[in-house]
């Protein structure tokens, strides 16, 4: 049964790709016990939405694992004690962590002038980058800025690299291949949108990929909805999309088609589940029926 164990699985490939990929596979960068051992679900899920016989990929092949799981920040990052509160507790460290991880991976636009690369790079727009430079696939960023902040947290022994690494090692093995259909290919957004409202519900590929979300919420010490995108999850998975680009339910896939009520799932968002990971082609998303966040950290 294709998805069955994937949220298994993805916590544990960590070891080298083949098929010309490159894969994470550092030693400081192997999730840690707590999280191999102790991934939280997601508790009582919304019922199954149907697909049309017509759309559905394989009628035989019914999904029964839809990935969908949280990860606490505590557990993914022990060596650095008190993250989960700081991250809960504090808006200033929340919005440090995001200049710093900016600072760190954008890659300015050579045809640019510097001050258009700056407003590219500004916290208050959307921004898509790579896990490593497109010409240095095998090597890893030195993330100096996060490295800082986390000195001055009191950790010394998470750098900036072992954090947005081991961050996307919860998407499996990483293969920086924008074509690859069963690998995370090292994408990073860091989306400020607002959203909400009317549902727009897609995928983002449509193939056999594990998306993580990090959620950044508006407010201290909150919980609820608003953070996380809603999901629902499908029956059968939906024809293959032939490019990367996003299958949108019900005009390029099961054209007409609406999800019913009952079948959205609001991922609640709260303090030791700040991550949430779901299979991207067995099920659909969309921005919530009211966006509460700051921003959300999206790594595929």
């Amino acid at each position: 049964r294709r998805g069955a164990g994937r949220c298994h699985r993805q916590r544990q490939r960590v070891a080298a790709a083949s098929g010309g990929g490159v894969a994470i596979a550092q030693a400081a960068n192997v999730l840690p016990a707590a999280v191999v051992q102790g991934k939280k679900p997601a508790g009582p899920l919304p019922p199954v939405f149907p697909v049309p016989e017509q759309w559905q990929r394989q009628p035989s092949e019914q999904l029964e694992d839809h990935g969908i799981c949280f990860y606490s920040l505590a557990d993914v990052f022990p060596e650095a004690p008190g993250i989960a509160d700081a991250f809960d507790e504090d808006a200033g460290f929340r919005h440090k962590l995001r200049w710093a991880t900016r600072e760190d991976l954008f890659d300015p636009i050579a045809r640019f002038s510097a001050k258009a690369n700056a407003m590219i790079k500004a916290l208050d727009g959307t921004l898509i980058c790579s896990l490593r430079r497109p010409d240095q696939p095998a090597e890893p960023r030195p993330c100096p800025e996060l490295t800082k902040l986390f000195e001055e947290r009191g950790w010394p022994e998470l750098t900036g690299t072992t954090f947005i690494e081991r961050l996307f090692t919860l998407c499996g093995d990483v293969s920086f291949q924008v074509m690859d259909r069963e690998r995370a290919s090292g994408s990073f957004s860091d989306i400020v949108a607002p959203g909400g409202g009317e549902h727009k519900w897609h995928q983002d590929s449509g193939w056999n990929k594990v998306t993580v979300l990090l959620g950044f919420p508006a407010e201290d010490r909150f919980s609820g909805e608003g953070v996380f995108s809603h999901v629902a999850r499908l029956s059968h998975a939906l024809p293959v999309p032939e490019k990367a680009v996003p299958l949108v339910f019900g005009e390029t896939h099961c054209a007409g088609a609406q999800i019913p009520e009952e079948c959205v799932w609001r991922p609640p968002y709260c303090k030791g589940a700040e991550l949430l990971a779901y299979l991207d082609y067995t099920t659909v998303h969309s921005a919530p029926d009211r966006t509460y966040r700051e921003a959300l950290w999206r790594l595929q």
